[in-house]
C-alpha cells in the first residue's frame, strides 16, 4: 500500500519509489515531499484529459554538498503520484539551477539516459509527441553494457489498419550505474 501524507495536495510516495529513493539514491522523502509542496520551479504538462504529468524542482542548500532535487509524476485533482526523483549535484550540471523543470528532466536524460527506439524514431527522451509505427514494431533499449536502470514509460496506443499512433507523454530510460558514477566523482 502506498504511503501518503497527511496534507493537502496529497502526495502519494510508492513503496518501491521510497525504497529506491533511500537506498539507490540517498534522496530522502522528506525532501521530495519540501520540493513538491515549496518548489523553487514548477511546471505541468496537460497531456490528455486523463493524464497530466507535473516537474518539480528543489535547489537543496545542504551544506557541504547542496544539490538540485528533480521530482516528477502524475497530477490528479486530488493526489499528486511520485514517478521518480533526482539528485543532480552542481559539479554534475552546473545549469541545473537555471533551466526549468521540463528543460532540466530532458537535459538529464539525454546526459543519462539509454537511446530508445519507438518504430524508425530513436532518442533518449521522447516528450509529449506522437510516433507513428507498424504493428510488428516494438520498443527497444540500447543497453549494450547491460547497466542497471530506470525506465518511465507514460504511452498511449491507439492503432489504425496495420499502423500504430503511440503518443509518448514521457519515455526515456536512465543508466543508473552511470548516473552513481558521476554523482560519486562529481
Amino acid at each position: 500500500m502506498p504511503k501518503t501524507t497527511q496534507s493537502s495536495p496529497l502526495i502519494v510516495y510508492p513503496e518501491k519509489f521510497q525504497d529506491e529513493l533511500n537506498e539507490k539514491f540517498q534522496i530522502n522523502p522528506s525532501d521530495v515531499y519540501d520540493a513538491v509542496k515549496n518548489p523553487d520551479r514548477r511546471e505541468a504538462q496537460q497531456i490528455d484529459e486523463e493524464l497530466t504529468l507535473a516537474f518539480f524542482v528543489k535547489d537543496i542548500p545542504q551544506m557541504p554538498e547542496p544539490y538540485t532535487l528533480l521530482v516528477y509524476g502524475e497530477q490528479t485533482a486530488a493526489a499528486f503520484e511520485v514517478s521518480m526523483a533526482w539528485k543532480i549535484l552542481p559539479q554534475v550540471m552546473p545549469e541545473a539551477k537555471q533551466l526549468a523543470p521540463i528543460a532540466l528532466l530532458k537535459e538529464f536524460a539525454n546526459r543519462f539516459g539509454l537511446q530508445i527506439t519507438l518504430g524508425e524514431h530513436s532518442r533518449k527522451i521522447f516528450f509529449n509527441t506522437d510516433i507513428l509505427m507498424s504493428e510488428s514494431s516494438e520498443l527497444a533499449i540500447e543497453n549494450p553494457e547491460g547497466h542497471e536502470y530506470v525506465q518511465q514509460i507514460f504511452t498511449k496506443s491507439t492503432s489504425f489498419e496495420d499502423i500504430v499512433r503511440v503518443h509518448c507523454a514521457l519515455v526515456m530510460c536512465i543508466d543508473i550505474d552511470l548516473y552513481r558514477i558521476k554523482m560519486m566523482n562529481a
